[in-house]
């Protein structure tokens, strides 16, 4: 019994060093396609964005800021004051909110790390690109009306699907954050997504849920009040 079980042992081994190279090649096969789905670029991205009541749209602006790094916002909860490039401002809110040190304290700290701004507005969306670099050049950065497929709101629930070529970055690597914001006196901001998001411009990945638990958010309208996010690639 004992040799019989050592030749039955010895054919088993046998068998399994025949299948090797065929299982190598299933292996090699299942790599290949698992590379080439993850290189596969995206060609559409939809934005999710829930708020605390339905979009007002005619009296809050709601913004989309990307860019393919890491950014910052004025998100100080005193003296805070939000506008983008191209568009008009207070010159008082802008003094107050840079210690008087004008125009150029919001292109030195936050506008020169911004590749865009998506503007979410009634029945259009406006993108802005930049590089934004010269404060001398605000009003030449001026912004266009950009073609989607799909720009909804149901509820509370905002959402757009984008061409990920109009966004006019390289690369696969996406940061963004999203804006409320109301008037142009100063602490115009009503929300902030405080920490910039990072999702991969590549097709068939999980999707990004975020919830804004760091929310600077103080009670009043709740249409500019941001809740939470959902984002897909195509």
């Amino acid at each position: 019994m004992m040799n019989l079980f050592n030749v039955k042992q010895i054919i088993g081994i046998d068998r399994l060093i025949l299948l090797l190279p065929a299982l190598l090649v299933l292996w090699l096969a299942g790599c290949a396609h698992t590379a080439t789905l993850k290189e596969s670029a995206g060609a559409e991205i939809t934005f999710q964005i829930s708020f605390g009541s339905s979009p007002q749209q005619s009296t809050i602006d709601y913004y989309i800021v990307y860019s393919t790094t890491t950014f910052d916002l004025n998100t100080n909860a005193n003296n805070n004051y939000f506008f983008i490039p191209g568009k008009s401002y207070d010159q008082t809110s802008i003094d107050t909110a840079s210690g008087s040190k004008g125009l150029n304290y919001f292109y030195s700290n936050f506008f020169q790390y911004w590749d865009g701004v998506i503007d979410l507005q009634i029945n259009n969306i406006q993108m802005t690109k930049g590089p934004f670099l010269d404060e001398n050049a605000h009003y030449a950065y001026s912004s266009t009306n950009l073609s989607v497929s799909n720009y909804t709101v149901d509820g509370s629930t905002l959402s757009v699907t984008i061409p990920i070529s109009s966004l006019g970055v390289s690369g696969n690597n996406l940061y963004f954050s999203i804006v409320t914001s109301e008037g142009h006196d100063i602490n115009n901001t009503l929300d902030v997504v405080p920490d910039t998001q990072f999702i991969e411009l590549i097709s068939n990945r999980p999707a990004l849920n975020g919830e804004n638990v760091g929310s600077p958010f103080t009670p009043g309208n709740p249409a500019g009040e941001i809740k939470s996010w959902l984002i897909t690639v195509q």
